[in-house]
């Protein structure tokens, strides 16, 4: 509204108020509709990002590469892209350097976010880091880009209905000492035709710039990353478009990520079994059933395992749970979704492998809830496993998970 209207309508005796709060606060909460517009919009950006990734070749400026992106968006009906945030090699750090004329040089790292208002005027946010090529990306652009992608997953673990904003902030990733000075402002901020209600900070700033509040669901949400040493050199950037659902989170952005910044590659296929100490790579010449250990309480850094695994053609993740303290589920739903995260993005089935012999009741229907919540393809028992324990599992998953018995033993019945 403009001062004259505002003046004219207070002298016929009405109150302007600010309307800015109450109307975020109603935005925030997304109808169905909504979101089959925001779907919409993400699925038309998602193919002009992959227009953009085609093009990609050393020797085209950014600006060049930008206008892809630009041209397949206005292509499809969407309104505009509300930035111009792609950069490369030293550019990409820090973070918010829009396009230039600078030309984009052999196996660098190139950055985009997307911002794109895009079918129907909603917003589409997320971000990708790519490598130029033609070689393979250095052992220090893997770690970047590992990091990063540690970040966004850890935090979109946290996320669930009910959850306050300085809960979040307590549980969220601790960005390391060494890209602190560089990191993203936010941790994640709400989205629906731009950048929106609510911000969620890092936890080292929420005490001058956070406010509390409760992720609802049908509230859709970005998970944002940036990592970039405060000395310099490259940086990746990468975000996800999600939504908070009545069980957790559904990640709505589907572009994949860039597999050779993903650590290990190979042609072959193998079958994986991640069963609970030592990390090792699994090899080309590994048998079908590969054996690598994990412990719930120190599952931090080990979703890595997976992704070398999945990188090196795994059809099949199993994760054979130990240390699991099934009491507390949101630390085993954290741990559990750290590890099997990677699988899923790629779409290989995640099987858990959990030894009933020491649960009671209620443990068995959290295990089934947590199965459901992280979408995974099957639970498999061992120990005291039985008919009983079976049946407290599907009433945890709603019956949606496959419940495989494995190795009975015999035990006392269960009450």
């Amino acid at each position: 509204m403009n001062a004259g209207a505002a003046a004219a309508l207070a002298g016929e005796g009405f109150r302007i108020v600010d309307a800015q709060q109450p109307v975020e606060r109603a935005r925030a909460v997304k109808s169905d509709e909504e979101l089959e517009c925001i779907r919409s919009s993400l699925r038309a950006t998602e193919r002009a990002v992959a227009r953009l990734r085609d093009a990609l070749t050393p020797g085209l400026t950014e600006q060049q590469l930008w206008s892809v992106l630009h041209q397949a968006i206005i292509a499809q009906g969407g309104d505009y892209v509300e930035t111009r945030l792609l950069n490369s090699g030293e550019r990409t750090n820090p973070w918010f350097q829009e396009t230039s004329d600078r030309v984009i040089e052999p196996n660098e790292l190139v950055a985009l976010d997307t911002d794109v208002v895009g079918c129907f005027g909603y917003y589409a946010d997320f971000s990708r880091t790519f490598h130029a090529g033609p070689d393979e990306p250095t052992p220090h652009q893997r770690e970047l880009y590992a990091v990063a992608h540690e970040q966004i997953h850890h935090n979109m673990s946290v996320i669930e209905p009910g959850l306050t904003f300085r809960e979040y902030s307590e549980r969220a990733w601790d960005i390391p000492q060494e890209y602190e000075a560089n990191r993203y402002y936010l941790s994640a901020h709400g989205v629906g035709m731009t950048g929106e209600y609510p911000y969620l900070y890092h936890r080292r700033d929420y005490a001058h710039a956070g406010y509390d509040g409760v992720l609802e669901p049908n509230m859709t949400i970005c998970v944002e990353s940036f990592i970039g040493h405060e000395a310099g050199g490259e940086g990746v950037k990468l975000e996800q478009h999600c939504l908070v659902t009545d069980t957790g989170l559904e990640v709505l952005s589907q572009f994949p990520f860039e597999p050779s910044l993903l650590p290990g590659t190979s042609p072959s296929r193998t079958d994986l079994r991640i069963v609970a100490p030592a990390p090792r790579a699994p090899s080309p010449n590994d048998s079908a059933a590969h054996v690598v250990t994990v412990d719930l309480r120190e599952a931090r850094g080990r979703e890595r395992d997976v992704r070398v695994a999945v990188a090196s053609g795994a059809t099949a993740i199993e994760l054979v749970v130990t240390g699991a303290d099934w009491s507390d589920q949101q630390a085993s739903k954290i741990a559990l979704r750290r590890m099997a995260d990677p699988a899923r993005d790629e779409r290989v089935p995640v099987t858990v492998t959990v030894d009933v012999t020491s649960l009671d009741d209620v443990a068995l229907v959290v295990v089934g809830h947590l199965a459901r919540q992280l979408r995974l393809t099957a639970v498999r028992l061992v120990g005291a496993a039985d008919d009983h324990a079976r049946a407290l599992i599907r009433e945890g998953a709603d019956s949606q998970i496959e419940v495989i018995l494995s190795g009975r033993a015999p035990g006392p019945a269960r009450r």
